[in-house]
């Protein structure tokens, strides 16, 4: 979901006034209702029944994260769009702020750091799945969605991290223009 991000704000550097009018719904986008994930027990592994129902249910697993990072990336995309035009139509942006402040975005140690911990953690879960990959087991396969599991609360948690430095810098730039984000 980090990569979204990163790419939304890319495509507002290049974006003109007119395309983020145009796009912009004229209310704020609802925040979506997504409970939290809760981590697998590991111990489930080693009971065969209940990893039979984990192995069982593992393509449904995947559609639900799918959906959840897709439901998440529209939001945010449709939020930043609609920030974008909220100071737009306010008159009190002009075009060199707007690019001024979402090259900010994108160079802001905050979420650079929070970047780099969802690489470090991309690499990290692909090298805990490379023994998984060879181990054909039942056994192998559930440890892999455990930590697949693990691996998506900790992403989360990370796009939550840089999603709240990027409301911090929208209420910063709307209060130094005068304007209300509501």
């Amino acid at each position: 979901m980090f990569f979204r991000m990163l790419a939304v704000l890319a495509g507002l550097v290049g974006a003109p006034f007119s395309a983020a009018l145009a796009q912009a719904p004229t209310r704020a986008p609802v925040r979506p209702a997504m409970p939290a994930m809760a981590p697998l027990d590991p111990a489930i592994c080693a009971d065969p029944e209940r990893r039979a129902r984990l192995l069982a249910d593992t393509e449904s697993e995947n559609e639900r994260i799918m959906a959840r990072a897709g439901v998440s990336a529209a939001y945010s995309e449709a939020l930043i769009t609609w920030r974008n035009a909220q100071l737009v139509r306010s008159g009190r942006w002009t075009e060199a702020e707007r690019m001024a402040f979402t090259r900010g975005l994108r160079d802001d140690p905050g979420i650079r750091r929070s970047v780099e911990a969802a690489s470090t953690a991309m690499g990290e879960i692909a090298q805990a799945l490379a023994p998984f990959v060879r181990d054909a087991s039942p056994e192998a396969a559930c440890r892999a969605i455990v930590a697949l599991r693990d691996f998506d609360i900790r992403m989360e948690t990370l796009d939550d991290g840089q999603w709240r430095a990027i409301d911090a810098a929208y209420a910063a730039e709307a209060r130094r223009l005068g304007v209300t984000l509501d």
